[in-house]
């Protein structure tokens, strides 16, 4: 259903947390969210879990198309290396990274 046909509910600060159990179960059962203000001015949104995990997993989504995207970007530009070249690479950092424990006494 598109956000824009769902409840809002509008909600001072401390209306919500007089509430709070009345507008989460409105939340759940439309699906909305609630506005909440603080001296009349948007101070936060609350939403229902599965709108959150719906936009959470929509970010993770967007992410990674933004590290594929880049990666495309680097190599067009002529950033990348040869296999052997990585594995040499992360090799000196991994050397680097255990003679700096052992420094440590860890």
């Amino acid at each position: 259903m598109p956000v824009s046909n769902r409840k809002r509910v509008r909600a001072s600060d401390s209306e919500f947390e007089l509430g709070s159990g009345e507008l989460i179960a409105e939340m759940r059962k439309s699906g909305g969210k609630v506005l909440l203000t603080r001296k009349g001015r948007a101070a936060a949104v609350a939403i229902d879990v599965k709108s959150y995990r719906r936009i959470m997993a929509q970010v993770d989504q967007l992410e990674t198309i933004r590290g594929i995207q880049r990666g495309l970007d680097d190599f067009a530009a002529g950033r990348s290396m040869s296999l052997g070249k990585f594995r040499r690479r992360i090799e000196g950092c991994l050397a680097v990274s255990r003679a700096d424990r052992r420094k440590r006494g860890r």
